[in-house]
């Protein structure tokens, strides 16, 4: 099979087949680059998984604008390395100082400290860690000795320092203790400034955006495409989500009919799916005495495709209206790819957009790892609730077959929505932030090692400025390397635990209004087309009776009608949330 697609270059400036994948200025944006200065881990995994992997496809970014919350989170590691720097070359004089002065109480604290670390990173796996802190801990044992012997602590009989040495230590010790806290006081003053200068709901949208290095920006270009395309490329490790980037699956069903051609209705009667489609006639007859008229897939999809986009249109009045709803054809592609394969580009990366012609042939085909969705997303919230449906419908064997999955991206962190009550800078808040960087200082013996890892990272981007040495060496070695994105920035940042009830009851009703509007769609078509709809029509009304979001979450069992009536609620409708949940912490 061969499929048509365009690369980066050709669609740098193609319009997005949903408006809304763009969402520069919503809340989420927002707190999600407010969580690159409050949540050191979160921009830290940023970073990792969707900047420093040159070959690593996207995951659709709902209800976000990537590429300002990863330009922060840049910044944010710069301001962090900066402070930590400072704390490092502070804690070095200390520590001189210490061994000079014969101080072996903190060169016992820090050889204790380090090995306690070393061997906590051994039992959590992480052995580079732990060699690292294993050493350092050797090292400062090694000084600690040279300490105890200069004061004859050791039985060498070591002079101990005069009493204007003694002295002049202290003030050595108060100077470099001022000049860290100094440094985590200035750190918390700067975030304070950016979160409430220019991350307020009136100046986001016009601030200016951080600067990133030259060797980031081809990556921030192909992110800034990708994130507007029509093709999902994820991981096939142990953890396959394929709809990676839309949250936690709310409810799961499918249906399957046979095409049979409808009776003759006599004078008087009701035809079967009437009182799902709302009205005592059919809207038309497609089918004739001579048998029903010709049906696939892609008229249903064209269909359904019409009677979503109606729920939102714009001729309505705005309160009976789904706002913020699109559809959108989205392609799902397993992320294990071989050389050549029709779904990477010359660069040997993901294609982020396949046009029309390709999606038909992924339609049409055998339905395996590469497959087709009909997506239709709505927004609220400010973009803090994401709900997504998945349409499938295939036509094989005279049967008619639908699948509906729905998904739900609730809100951010409670954490990230804080910076909504920073106050404005002055006084008092300088105080508390000086106030704060004094209990910084407990956590200073962690500085060098941030600092360490961070400068050993710019290192290696140095030497290799296109960062592309590892990833492309295990490409040419393997038969097929794992492209496929192993999570989404708006889902690290987001709270699974515990949504808001609101948001689940707006999830609720939305997919609620799309799932009827389908299988109206549906059952209206074969009606017109002059197929039996009686066995669909029951499977219809059998999902919509139950089909009832509690939590989050579906609850209800499917009901057979008819006779080979199929009709399910998917087994990870009840606990698909917190399955997921448990998916975004691993």
């Amino acid at each position: 099979m061969s499929f048509e697609s365009v690369p980066p270059h050709v669609t740098a400036g193609a319009p997005s087949d949903d408006s809304r994948v763009r969402a520069a200025s919503t809340d989420a944006t927002r707190y999600l680059c407010a969580a690159a200065y409050l949540d050191e881990s979160f921009a830290r995994r940023v970073l990792d998984e969707v900047l420093h992997q040159p070959h690593r496809a996207v995951a659709p970014s709902y209800g976000i604008d990537l590429v300002p919350i990863v330009r922060h989170c840049l910044e944010g590691r710069r301001r962090l390395f900066v402070r930590d720097l400072v704390v490092t070359g502070a804690l070095a004089v200390l520590l001189v100082v210490a061994v000079a002065q014969g101080v072996v109480l903190a060169l016992a604290a820090l050889t204790l400290w380090l090995g306690f670390q070393g061997v906590r990173s051994l039992q959590q796996r992480s052995v580079n860690a732990a060699a690292v802190l294993l050493v350092l801990a050797g090292l400062s044992a090694l000084l600690l000795a040279g300490a105890l012997n200069r004061t004859g602590a050791l039985g060498y009989g070591g002079a101990y320092p005069s009493e204007e040495a003694g002295a002049g230590g202290v003030w050595w010790w108060i100077l470099g203790l001022l000049v860290v806290w100094g440094a985590y006081f200035s750190y918390r003053v700067s975030v304070h400034r950016i979160v409430s200068t220019q991350l307020t709901p009136s100046a986001f949208p016009s601030a200016r955006l951080p600067v990133a290095s030259p060797a980031h920006e081809q990556r921030l270009s192909y992110l800034d495409q990708a994130q507007r395309g029509n093709v999902t490329v994820y991981s096939s490790d142990w953890a396959v989500r394929p709809f990676i980037g839309s949250g936690a699956v709310m409810t799961e069903w499918n249906l399957v009919t046979p095409l049979r051609p409808a009776q003759i209705n006599l004078p008087g009667t009701t035809p079967p799916g009437a009182a799902l489609n709302g009205t005592d006639e059919p809207d038309g007859a497609g089918g004739s005495a001579a048998g029903p008229a010709a049906l696939d897939a892609h008229l249903l999809y064209e269909r359904a495709r019409q009677g979503i986009v109606a729920l939102g249109h714009p001729g309505l009045p705005p309160h009976e209206r789904i706002h913020q709803l699109s559809v959108q054809d989205r392609v799902f592609v397993a992320g294990v790819l071989p050389a050549g394969s029709p779904f990477l580009d010359e660069r040997r990366r993901p294609v982020f957009r396949l046009l029309p012609s390709a999606i038909e042939a992924v339609d049409r085909a055998e339905r395996g790892e590469v497959r087709h969705y009909q997506t239709v997303r709505m927004a609220a919230w400010r973009g803090e609730l994401e709900v997504t449906g998945f349409l499938y419908v295939a036509v094989r064997g005279g049967m008619l077959f639908v699948e509906f999955v729905a998904t739900q991206l609730p809100s951010l962190r409670p954490r990230y929505h804080a910076i909504d009550t920073y106050e404005r800078f002055n006084a008092r808040v300088g105080l508390l932030a000086g106030v704060g960087a004094i209990g910084d200082l407990v956590q200073c013996l962690g500085a060098p090692l941030s600092a360490g890892r961070w400068l050993a990272e710019t290192v290696r981007l140095g030497l290799d400025p296109s960062y592309q040495s590892r990833p492309s060496r295990e490409i040419e070695r393997q038969l097929a390397y794992d492209y496929g994105a192993r999570t989404s920035v708006r889902e690290l940042g987001t709270q699974f635990s515990a949504s808001a009830r609101f948001q689940d009851y707006d999830a609720n009703e939305r997919v609620s209004l799309v799932e009827r509007r389908i299988l109206e769609v549906v059952v209206n078509t074969l009606q017109v087309q002059g197929y039996d709809v009686s066995d669909l029509a029951g499977q219809a009304t059998t999902i919509i009776n139950n089909s009832t979001v509690v939590g989050g979450s579906i609850a209800g069992t499917g009901i057979s009608v008819g006779a080979g009536a199929h009709s399910f609620v998917g087994p990870g409708a009840r606990g698909a949330s917190s399955q997921e949940a448990r998916a975004q912490s691993t």
